[in-house]
């Protein structure tokens, strides 16, 4: 008998009026009408002659052309055996204590760094992005590198206000170049957008952490590693740590809620506070509306700021799309949203 299957690395995720298959491998990403999401499921385990018996002719055709789709993309075959092809496994686990941490820094900001890394090295944590609202010198940057270097660190990306000064950013390249813990480096606030291997820059200006957490879909990832961990956590805080420009420690600098300063409380004491990991399995299987969206699994998430600040479920804010329509709007002009914007002082977009 002859069963078709999707490759199990592409996952099915059916949302309020579509499906998304999502290729894990590639990082792609293929559409299909939920109609077709229950005829999948079921060609795991039934040949695919039976399952198109019990369809109309139209349907039967539609299901095909879909067949020889998904074929000609390389994301779906034909077998004999289907139990020689089992589910991709979906657990999520990883051994350290922190994955991931943010540090953020303005022309203000007077705390340890050293210190910072160092507690960020005890708690094994491997990820990191320095977020600067004001110019990074070269110097700040190779010396938050070296601390790195010590560590357990795999990648840090800088995002810093980007600079006139003659030859900051051929030096930055460089400094790209000559480090191979640097993942990416923003400058932000530049006279031009410009990406090459080494830096990107962009006209956008970041004034400070209210800019955080606009979702789009430039900011979707399907990976293995992110889907998995979006089935049971929150993408954005889980296993995440964070100094603001005060060295206060949070779980995100935007978020107002702080476990201590860096100054007289170390990671692991902030660690042991209550509420802590409050947000870190908070799934978008909980949050509103995300909850019926295709794309749930792929995104990632925000709850610093939230279209009811005082709903630890609320949607996103800065989230412009509707998986009812399937649409993507401006979401700093939606009328619905100008009590929370002002709620979070967002001044910069000049609400009236």
């Amino acid at each position: 008998m002859k069963y078709f299957l999707i490759f199990s690395n592409c996952t099915l995720t059916i949302g309020a009026t579509r499906t998304v298959i999502s290729d894990l491998q590639e990082n792609k990403l293929f559409f299909i009408p939920n109609e077709l999401y229950d005829i999948l499921i079921e060609l795991k385990n039934t040949p695919l002659i039976q399952v198109k018996n019990k369809l109309d002719l139209e349907t039967q055709e539609t299901l095909m052309e879909y067949i020889n789709y998904f074929i000609d993309e390389g994301i779906g075959f034909y077998t004999s055996s289907p139990d020689s092809f089992p589910d991709f496994p979906l657990e999520y686990d990883t051994s350290e204590v922190i994955n991931n941490a943010i540090i953020d820094l303005d022309e203000k900001s007077d705390y340890d760094i050293k210190k910072v890394i160092n507690n960020l090295t005890d708690v094994q944590c491997k990820y990191l992005e320095v977020r600067a609202y004001t110019t990074l010198c070269l110097e700040k940057m190779e010396g938050i590198l070296e601390y790195c270097s010590k560590g357990y660190f795999k990648n840090v990306d800088f995002i810093a206000q980007y600079s006139n000064e003659k030859n900051y950013v051929e030096q930055v390249k460089t400094l790209v170049l000559n480090s191979p813990l640097i993942g990416r480096v923003l400058l932000h606030s530049a006279p031009n957008d410009y990406e090459d291997d080494f830096i990107k820059q962009t006209k956008a200006v970041i004034l400070d952490n209210t800019c955080c957490g606009v979702i789009n879909q430039g900011y979707f990832v399907s990976t293995i590693a992110v889907f998995t961990e979006a089935q049971n956590h929150n993408t954005c805080l889980n296993k995440k740590i964070s100094i603001d420009v005060n060295g206060d420690i949070k779980n995100c600098p935007s978020m107002s809620k702080s476990f201590g300063n860096i100054e007289n409380t170390s990671f692991q004491q902030a660690l042991k506070v209550k509420d802590f990991k409050k947000y870190w399995n908070v799934s978008k299987d909980e949050i509103e509306v995300c909850k019926d969206c295709e794309f749930r699994y792929i995104c990632t998430d925000c709850r610093a700021y939230k279209e009811d600040p005082d709903n630890d479920f609320s949607k996103p804010l800065k989230c412009g799309y509707s998986p009812y329509t399937n649409e993507w709007e401006d979401w700093s002009t939606n009328p619905l949203k100008v009590k929370a914007i002002e709620h979070y002082a967002m001044s910069y977009l000049n609400i009236k």
